[in-house]
């Protein structure tokens, strides 16, 4: 909830900047966009002496072409890795995933650099997990379909940097679908679709550096 309160106190103070100037998210620019996620937890094992970690990192590199003044069409990608670290016996997982979407974002300029910003984004995703249960490895493999809404703030900089804190996926629909082995050759699968947020999850903040190409 702090980190939904800070954004919210981000946007409040965003419109109310009155001063302006020349509007740089015209028609004929190129963004180049990049963000980066990570976190690292530890905690240690009742009873014992094992400290167990995870560590988590999240890229994602874009590029988008204004068609027309605050408007803009481009292609997004992302790259997830979670590593564990620990005794194979205590169950953590590992994960990786890899991801694609075509993204059509619109621009609302408020005065002084500010802009009000949202991203509409119908992207594919497909993921590896590995988890241990008592020396049995189990992987998994999901693939995922969405549509969602990102919503943010922006902030051009000397009319080449635009950075931006927006909402991780705020509201959207997924279809989902999973496989999953063992070691002992067990085989399960699964499809689920539905409606989806991310406020109040672990990641509910992005924040982007974008670099904008042309005059």
């Amino acid at each position: 909830m702090k980190k939904i309160l800070l954004f919210s106190i981000f946007l409040a103070c965003a419109t109310c900047v009155l001063a302006q100037q020349p509007n740089t998210l015209h028609k004929g620019r190129v963004l180049l966009g990049f963000s980066l996620t990570g976190s690292t937890s530890t905690s240690r094992v009742d009873n014992g002496p094992t400290t167990v970690g995870t560590t988590a990192l999240y890229l994602a590199p874009s590029v988008s072409y204004f068609y027309k003044d605050n408007n803009a069409l481009g292609l997004a990608f992302s790259y997830g890795r979670q590593k564990y670290s620990g005794d194979r016996e205590s169950g953590g997982p590992t994960a990786e995933s890899w991801g694609a979407a075509l993204e059509r974002s619109r621009y609302w300029p408020i005065g002084a650099g500010f802009a009000l910003a949202a991203h509409l984004d119908l992207g594919y995703r497909h993921s590896l997990t590995r988890n241990y249960n008592n020396s049995v490895e189990q992987r998994s493999t999901d693939d995922a379909i969405s549509l969602y809404l990102e919503p943010g703030v922006t902030y051009a900089f000397r009319n080449r940097l635009l950075i931006e804190l927006g909402l991780n996926a705020a509201a959207g629909i997924q279809y989902f679908h999973s496989r999953s082995t063992d070691d002992t050759g067990r085989k399960t699968t699964g499809s689920s679709y539905g409606v989806y947020t991310s406020i109040g999850q672990q990641y509910p903040l992005f924040f982007s550096m974008n670099i904008l190409l042309g005059k």
